[in-house]
């Protein structure tokens, strides 16, 4: 299956193919990493799945992608374009997810970093969440195709494809952010886990890991419970060709 990954109104014009877990495009294209999150590197973070599961691969990533032409566009910004491609499928009764995680600053790591997100194909959910007073704030943000926006830096925030195709997003970060996987690794999972229920809808359980969750809101782009730091009118790759100066804010630490 080839899964056009462009807009129409994209000059960036690249295409997945799912047998061979590859981006594939007419023109050269730089590709900075391929890497593969398999089933054993967060088996503990599915809480019904039994100790005699088969390894298996998950999701894919694809980092720091672009045109040679635009490379020194880039490097200059100190940010770069991904994609991820989530595969559709249950673990253990349990739609497939990221690991999820939060990013903070490599030189300062008690200080955190936004990213933008770009949703580009499939059926899926972005999982974010943050302490509250009394428990952890849980927001699941319904997504399509199309949609555009930041995670700011106080939020842990993780994927889930909820769909029968592949779930594929990209995003532009800051070259100088890393992920910090820990808490959902010492709380196996994250605060909120996601199942198909019976009759083949969703179900929502609560990790008991966690304190008690404070609050659950439903959303789509439209409605999320922050403001966003910019927005973007057009695809991704392209608004920052088109103007690499309004995405500086995604270099700056808090």
């Amino acid at each position: 299956m080839i899964v056009d990954l462009s807009f129409t109104d994209s000059a960036f014009k690249v295409r997945y193919d799912t047998k061979s877990n590859r981006l594939v495009s007419e023109k050269d294209l730089l590709i900075q990493e391929n890497a593969v999150r398999m089933l054993s590197d967060m088996d503990t973070l599915f809480r019904d799945l039994k100790p005699d599961f088969k390894d298996e691969p998950l999701y894919y990533m694809i980092n720091g992608v672009c045109y040679p032409e635009h490379k020194e566009i880039f490097d200059k910004s100190n940010l770069k374009y991904e994609y991820t491609v989530l595969l559709p499928k249950l673990i253990a009764g349990e739609y497939l997810k990221a690991h999820g995680h939060i990013h903070y600053v490599k030189a300062c790591p008690d200080k955190g970093m936004m990213e933008m997100m770009e949703v580009i194909h499939g059926k899926g959910y972005f999982l974010l969440f943050l302490p509250g007073d009394n428990g952890f704030d849980v927001t699941i943000v319904k997504v399509k195709r199309g949609d555009r926006f930041i995670v700011p830096k106080q939020y842990y925030h993780l994927t889930i494809n909820v769909g029968d195709e592949p779930f594929i997003f990209s995003d532009i970060i800051s070259q100088s952010t890393g992920g910090d996987y820990s808490l959902l690794k010492q709380k196996r999972g994250a605060p909120l886990l996601v199942f198909k229920d019976n009759a083949g809808g969703i179900r929502y359980d609560w990790n008991k890991n966690y304190p008690p969750i404070e609050k659950i809101s439903v959303c789509d782009v439209n409605t999320l419970p922050y403001k966003q730091a910019f927005t973007i009118e057009g695809p991704l790759y392209d608004s920052f060709i088109s103007d690499p100066g309004k995405f500086e804010i995604l270099n700056e630490p808090y």
